[in-house]
């Protein structure tokens, strides 16, 4: 049985949840049962998003025009079992009006019978 970490957790969980945070690097998680998108505040913060996204409509809807078809289509691959992994560099709208340079790469999680369920990454 794995140790707790004091925190509810178990230990291991605990040391890659510190060491993410370390990275500064922002992660996301999609669930596409729910329909929910989360992600951590550094995640966010590329987009100078002050307010949690929920959907992933408020990520593409800052998604530069030139780059949205390919992020959709990277996307679909994924969530239709083509690909079990993304990396799709792409531009975001920040809240100033500037266009950011993002680099998102994720992976699929699938339930227990071969479906893709959530796509995460950072």
């Amino acid at each position: 049985m794995p140790q707790e970490s004091g925190r509810g957790q178990p230990e291991e969980w605990y040391r890659y949840a510190l060491a993410l945070e370390a990275s500064q690097e922002g992660f996301w998680d999609w669930d596409l049962v729910a329909g929910r998108l989360g992600g951590s505040r550094r995640w966010q913060s590329l987009g100078g998003v002050h307010e949690p996204w929920s959907r992933v409509d408020a990520w593409m809807e800052r998604v530069h025009p030139h780059d949205k078809a390919a992020l959709e289509a990277d996307l679909r691959a994924i969530r239709e079992g083509e690909a079990r992994q993304l990396e799709n560099e792409h531009r975001i709208r920040h809240d100033d009006g500037q266009w950011r340079w993002v680099l998102a790469r994720g992976v699929a999680g699938e339930d227990g019978e071969g479906r893709v369920t959530h796509i995460a990454g950072s």
